[in-house]
């Protein structure tokens, strides 16, 4: 986001974002099926003997959910002649973009509450949650809202209300909202008494 503010200033911002997005699109992601489809996700490395690794069991995070909305952001901001020297495109960036977004949107669809957990390992069919909280955090509905913006498309609208409508329902408590302990349990396993 810096460089948007100022190309000048913060031009080596703006290039490693190219390369990171690249090394992201090409080595931190994977699929998953669901109902027929496939829904992509933001993995992230480990660090093993011999260096960073992917885990066997590929992990993502909700704070990995940003990244649609960053790459949807870049698709709208970034030109195309300094895009393909990276091997990129703001066409490209756009699709990944959205992909992340459906995922992500996914991982909380397919729990119980209709809430995202705070991680979960990626599987051929599945998505198994190993960290079931969630501690309101915004990344999935911020990279709706890109989603959104840069397409115009109402059923992104739907699917913010959609989330938004369960977060409130689930984590809504006398003086405030808390975070939940099990978004895979229909009564989200009691609250945190964090906000």
């Amino acid at each position: 986001k810096m460089f948007i503010y100022d190309p000048r200033r913060f031009g080596d911002y703006g290039n490693g974002y190219k390369v990171a997005a690249r090394s992201a699109m090409n080595n931190l992601t994977t699929t998953t099926t669901y109902k027929g489809r496939d829904y992509t996700y933001m993995t992230q490395l480990e660090q093993g003997s011999t260096g960073w690794v992917l885990p066997q069991d590929p992990t993502s995070r909700h704070l990995a959910c940003f990244a649609g909305g960053s790459f949807l952001l870049a698709s709208a901001v970034l030109n195309d002649r300094d895009l393909r020297r990276f091997g990129l495109s703001s066409d490209s960036l756009k699709e990944f973009g959205l992909e992340l977004v459906e995922g992500c949107y996914m991982s909380y669809v397919r729990m119980r509450t209709g809430i995202g957990p705070e991680a979960w390992t990626v599987l051929p069919n599945t998505i198994n949650p190993w960290a079931p909280g969630y501690i309101l955090r915004p990344e999935v509905l911020e990279s709706i809202y890109y989603a959104y913006r840069i397409t115009g498309n109402p059923m992104y609208q739907q699917w913010s209300w959609e989330l938004f409508s369960n977060i409130v329902n689930k984590t809504r408590t006398k003086f405030g909202f808390s975070g939940i302990k099990n978004v895979d349990r229909d009564d989200g396993g009691g609250t945190d008494n964090n906000q």
